[in-house]
């Protein structure tokens, strides 16, 4: 049942996918949504992609039948109301089962939603001049023009942008699946360890039906970023817990790196939510990288860490344990597909 739903959204996507077509300018945006529903800018970039205005459009509309909250934005060009879209906001998925340590019964982690929710917008320059958000906090509007001018004043605007390799076999983005593989924890020194665990990633994603039936149809673009250390952050056990900084989850207890504390570039840490088999990543600064491969439909964040921890929603993130294949598997069934396990 899951192999047809999850052939059937490879199916629709490919179905609905743009052919190439002249490279189109666009403004790419990442923005955060506080949980009062306050929006700021944390990272502009002007790209290019091989779409039309209206396919740009159209792709980053939920997908038929995700049960994702969403967002609602207006464009306006010249004062003109374009009307409303939508794009979705992924919560972080805290299930889990199979898993080392545990009895295989499906385990479900309520995850507090209480950090902001980071998110993309891709706006064709010619499609509209500015971006209104009106979603509880009040009317927020945005002159893309004036984004582009203050972009080195944004958060993150220091996050590089990132030479991107073609994927083998790559075939044009306006009618594949672009799946853009990060990796947080590995130093300059380690990025031929990146590029190999990448490509077992990659060989473990597309070694099962109906991945392997579709690989022609997706890009797997591995992106290295250097990190100043390797690994990442692994809160120690705290009974009375309530912060970051610390686990309340019994399991942690058990983590032969407890109270390690690493400078990544995408500062991924264990225990989020109090669970400790929850790995993130600060999605902000991933989506702000993602900027170098603007074609993305999915990301993939491979950890170099041997714990075992991983994520889905938001997108998919993974530590490189023994297991990260069945991993990455499993986060990507929650990320791309919307399944619970």
């Amino acid at each position: 049942m899951r192999y047809r739903k999850l052939a059937g959204w490879l199916g629709a996507w490919l179905a609905g996918a743009s052919m190439a077509v002249d490279a189109t300018p666009v403004h790419y945006l990442v923005f955060e949504m506080d949980p009062a529903g306050q929006v700021s800018p944390v990272h502009y970039a002007r790209v290019e992609m091989q779409a039309t205005a209206d396919a740009i459009l159209a792709a980053q509309s939920p997908r038929a039948g995700r049960r994702d909250a969403t967002l609602g934005y207006r464009l306006l060009q010249h004062g003109q109301d374009l009307g409303v879209h939508t794009i979705a906001l992924p919560r972080v998925r805290g299930e889990f089962a199979r898993d080392p340590g545990h009895d295989g019964n499906i385990e479900a982690a309520r995850v507090d939603d209480a950090a902001p929710r980071a998110f993309v917008l891709r706006i064709p320059v010619d499609a509209a001049d500015v971006v209104e958000f009106d979603n509880g906090a009040g009317s927020q509007s945005y002159v893309l023009a004036d984004l582009a001018a203050r972009a080195a004043t944004l958060r993150l605007a220091s996050v590089p942008r990132l030479p991107t390799p073609q994927a083998p076999n790559a075939g044009a983005s306006g009618n594949r699946f672009d799946v853009l593989v990060l990796g947080d924890g590995y130093t300059a020194a380690q990025q031929s360890n990146f590029a190999s665990d990448a490509a077992a990633m990659g060989d473990a994603y597309f070694g099962i039906t109906p991945h392997l039936e579709y690989e022609s149809f997706v890009n797997w673009t591995p992106v290295f970023t250097a990190s100043a250390q390797s690994g990442a952050d692994h809160p120690p056990y705290q009974a009375a817990c309530n912060s970051s900084s610390c686990c309340s989850d019994p399991d942690a207890q058990d983590d032969p790196r407890a109270g390690q504390f690493v400078n990544t570039a995408f500062d991924a840490t264990f225990c989020y939510g109090q669970t400790h088999r929850l790995l993130v990543v600060d999605y902000a600064k991933a989506f702000a990288a993602a900027a170098s491969h603007p074609e993305w439909d999915e990301i993939v964040v491979i950890v170099n860490d041997p714990v075992y921890g991983g994520s889905g929603g938001t997108m998919s993130v993974a530590s490189m344990h023994p297991s990260a294949g069945e991993l990455v598997l499993h986060e990507m069934g929650h990320s791309f597909t919307d399944l619970a396990d």
